[in-house]
């Protein structure tokens, strides 16, 4: 795993592991600062030649789609719960001007092929393609502006709608801190396929107009996207984005995927679902350390051979304590006292040390941490007790040494 320039961890000799033995129900308490930060973090790893724990920070932010080969994209594949007669669609985005047209995302099904994508052309702005039809809503991006943008549509009234940030009133929000505006009133209203039905177990993709669906070598060159894309949101009906859950919350029961890119995720070339009926998408022309404006983390627990992720993410800036309980069965996170929901992950997707070795950190953001076994202190460090290399330990366990 790659360090950021100028982070330190504290780390303890191979030696001493065997005094680090936390046990079936091991219990980690983390007390840090969130920096944005690109790689995943790992604040605390324990990795033995039986068994590994762990608590790690995901990164969570946006990847720049380039209108050059090789092509950006993701790729959701087999969406057999696709909605077929009404539907919501959100992405936030950060769009830069590029071909002659700019796809968003693209639906396609076999034999079908694209019956359902949002694209800008020059002329009419922002169209909506369903069902054969070609529908304009005469409204334009904001250029090199992060913006929320969403459309939805009801087969049984035909109506699609247009959701689009203020682009003013966002950076106003962002700049002072507060929740951003609701996307509560559509900018345009159009009739489209009315009756029609969409094919279900297509291919959904982001900033590529599809010939064949997931066919990648039939992607339109001329119809790509050139931008930032940070979440892509799909529900199972027409409401609008308005009282969704943030993009920092867990998905609502209608959620058909929303799905956010992670360091992980790029790492094993994927795009993870935020819920466990999300499918996790595939990620095209993206490298490993091309994540960019990080918002936020998805905290990733280790315990033995077994891992989990949080659904939730936690925003960057904050201060927090962070607790992972081992129970014996699936493991309990709490984030300042309150339980984040957990997913199973494969931990073969994870980062993991080559050797064995105990190491917390990064020490500019880790304030405090605490190891119990059984309920009972078993460790603990505190970062502002460094005397020259070492970190000093307050219970009688090894002290650490600095990793550089």
């Amino acid at each position: 795993m790659n360090q950021p320039a100028g982070t330190a961890w504290a780390e303890a000799d191979v030696a001493d592991l065997a005094r680090f033995a936390l046990g079936d129900r091991p219990e980690f308490i983390v007390e840090l600062h969130l920096r944005p930060r690109t790689e995943v973090v790992p604040l605390i790893e324990h990795r033995s030649a039986r068994d590994r724990y762990a608590l790690l920070l995901d990164p969570v932010g946006a990847l720049l789609f380039r209108t050059r080969k090789p092509r950006q994209w993701m790729l959701a594949q087999q969406l057999r719960a696709f909605p077929t007669r009404a539907f919501t669609a959100v992405l936030d985005l950060c769009p830069l001007r590029g071909d002659v047209e700019t796809t968003l995302f693209s639906y396609a099904v076999p034999e079908a092929g694209t019956v359902l994508a949002l694209r800008e052309q020059r002329a009419g702005g922002l169209t909506l393609d369903i069902a054969g039809e070609q529908v304009p809503f005469d409204v334009f991006l904001d250029y090199a502006q992060w913006q929320r943008l969403a459309v939805t549509w009801d087969s049984g009234t035909g109506q699609a709608r247009l959701y689009q940030d203020d682009g003013a009133a966002r950076v106003t929000a962002e700049a002072t801190g507060k929740p951003l505006p609701p996307l509560d009133v559509p900018v345009s209203t159009r009739t489209a396929a009315r009756g029609a039905e969409l094919p279900p177990g297509g291919s959904l993709v982001v900033g590529q107009y599809q010939g064949a669906p997931g066919v990648l070598g039939e992607f339109d060159l001329r119809r790509g996207l050139r931008g930032a894309v940070s979440e892509v949101d799909v529900w199972a009906d027409s409401g609008g984005p308005v009282n969704r859950p943030q993009w920092t919350s867990e998905p609502s029961p209608g959620a058909v995927g929303r799905w956010r890119f992670t360091a992980g995720g790029l790492a094993v070339g994927e795009a993870p679902g935020s819920n466990g009926a999300a499918s996790p998408a595939h990620l095209g022309g993206f490298g490993p350390g091309e994540l960019r404006d990080v918002r936020a983390y998805r905290v990733v627990a280790v315990l033995g051979n077994r891992a989990w992720t949080s659904r939730s993410a936690l925003p960057v800036g904050g201060t927090h304590r962070i607790e992972l309980r081992g129970t014996g069965g699936d493991p309990e996170l709490l984030v300042d006292g309150a339980p984040l929901a957990l997913d199973p992950l494969d931990p073969r997707d994870l980062p993991c040390f080559d050797a064995p070795r105990f190491r917390i950190g990064p020490v500019q953001d880790v304030s405090r941490v605490r190891l119990d076994r059984g309920g009972a202190k078993a460790h603990e460090f505190i970062t502002a007790d460094r005397s020259g290399d070492r970190l000093i330990a307050r219970s009688g366990s090894p002290d650490l040494g600095f990793e550089q």
